[in-house]
């Protein structure tokens, strides 16, 4: 938790190395029901929080996730998803194993004085 806080309040730091040759941060985010469904899948364990969501539908989101994400890098921005810092760290454990370079963002960590550019939303429908 106190991670998160220096996270917060190196906000700026962060986003000014995220920065691209035009100033703005291009991001990818999660479609409102992915966070609620990680969100809901949280757990408390020796290692801190995880995400416990059925294989299946964690499967599912890594695909959809590496697919938005190449078409990210191929438009030459880099891999960065933004999220609730809820799940933040939690996200970031569940994809650093497929997206090792993934850089995962909370929202509170978005300096307000750079503009930041979603190109993609990952997830949607994941009822069934």
């Amino acid at each position: 938790m106190l991670t998160e806080y220096v996270r917060q309040a190196l906000s700026r730091a962060i986003c000014q190395q995220l920065r691209e040759p035009d100033g703005q941060i291009y991001v990818l985010t999660l479609a409102p029901q992915v966070e609620q469904r990680l969100a809901a899948g949280l757990q408390a364990t020796d290692q801190g929080l995880v995400i416990s969501i059925e294989p299946m539908l964690a499967q599912r989101l890594l695909q959809d996730l590496v697919a938005a994400l190449e078409g990210m890098v191929a438009q030459g921005h880099q891999p960065i998803v933004v999220c609730s810092p809820r799940i933040r760290l939690p996200f970031k454990r569940l994809t650093e194993r497929v997206v090792p370079h993934l850089t995962v963002l909370a929202y509170n960590e978005l300096n307000p004085k750079i503009e930041v550019n979603a190109v993609g939303v990952v997830g949607g429908d994941y009822d069934d």
